[in-house]
């Protein structure tokens, strides 16, 4: 076996991860805004996030170069780009990102079926009581 085929290993894997949708391209709106829930200097560890981007305008006239960094200072990590536009995949190879166009339900809002109810039995009219029969006297 040569050198290279012990070096690494490919494996299957999940990561569970927060999407931030964003609802707005003005950043200064934004930096108000996650400064308002987070604070001017959060310390909380940084957490892997998925820029959804869907909701914007223009998404491609977004300034990432900024909007990265400010989000990075409230302990997001952006991770990925997600926009069904594939136009995007550019931007987000810019920017270091991984680009998804797939919009699917979180697991957290998954819809849950709930049961049939239960449907009540018929009433049954109950049973005549028997008398013990005599016997002939």
């Amino acid at each position: 076996m040569t050198i290279a085929a012990n070096a690494f290993d490919i494996k299957s894997a999940s990561l569970d991860l927060l999407a931030l949708l964003l609802r707005t391209d003005n950043l200064d709106e934004l930096k108000q805004a996650l400064e308002a829930r987070f604070g001017s200097a959060s310390a909380a560890p940084t957490e892997a996030f998925v820029l959804d981007v869907e909701a914007l305008a223009d998404p491609a006239n977004l300034d990432y170069g900024r909007l990265l960094p400010l989000l990075g200072r409230c302990g997001i990590r952006a991770v990925a780009l997600r926009h069904p536009d594939s136009a995007l995949a550019a931007i987000a190879n810019r920017f270091g990102l991984v680009y998804t166009g797939t919009v699917g339900q979180p697991r957290s809002v998954a819809t849950v079926q709930e049961p049939e109810p239960v449907k009540p039995e018929p009433e049954v009219a109950p049973a005549p009581a028997l008398t013990p029969a005599t016997p002939p006297r």
